[in-house]
């Protein structure tokens, strides 16, 4: 309705994005989406740009630039909520974009590809145990990431069934990269 014609107005909010579709970004079941803004400091350095997959809670970094994906000002410290009309700077005045750029970890990078649908870069598609041609739907490929975070070793005693450590890019950082790596880093990571 409303907020999907607003939202493909505005170039930042990539609602006219390839791999997450304007009806997918409506529909979106609030547990799948993260409660905090998540940026790519060097996205918003480019052309002030958000992806709208990154509003999804297994979204943690930035294919094009290949680095964690950022929800807190890098100044202050406060996590950035999805729902302020401020996009750019934080509540304390600093631009989000002058976080520093944090280099993800190859599965991580891998990991997002698949999230958004991309082929896998520089990869023996035969050492993942996820094969580039899934044919997953975003909804599966989401639930499939969920899953896998659940099930991971638990680095906090969290509920099971919940992803509510994926919220946040620091609690969830952990969790990601032992998702990934299962997943992404060919049989080392899935043995590890």
């Amino acid at each position: 309705g409303i907020m999907l014609e607003a939202l493909k107005l505005c170039d930042w909010s990539g609602a006219n994005s390839a791999y997450v579709t304007q009806k997918f970004v409506v529909n979106l079941p609030y547990v799948h989406a993260s409660l905090f803004i998540r940026f790519c400091p060097l996205c918003l350095q480019e052309s002030e740009y958000w992806k709208a997959g990154w509003y999804l809670k297994t979204a943690f970094c930035c294919s094009k630039h290949k680095i964690w994906l950022e929800d807190k000002c890098y100044h202050c410290g406060q996590l950035q909520n999805r729902l302020s009309k401020v996009f750019l700077h934080c509540t304390c005045g600093m631009p989000l974009c002058s976080a520093k750029p944090r280099k993800c970890p190859e599965s991580v990078i891998q990991m997002q590809l698949f999230l958004e649908n991309e082929k896998f870069e520089g990869r023996q598609e035969l050492e993942n145990l996820m094969p580039a041609n899934h044919n997953l739907t975003l909804f599966q490929r989401i639930k499939l990431l969920e899953l896998i975070a659940r099930r991971v070793p638990n680095h906090a005693k969290l509920k099971r069934g919940m992803n509510i450590h994926l919220n946040t890019i620091e609690t969830g950082k952990d969790a990601v990269i032992d998702t990934a790596n299962a997943l992404f880093a060919g049989r080392s990571g899935f043995m590890a």
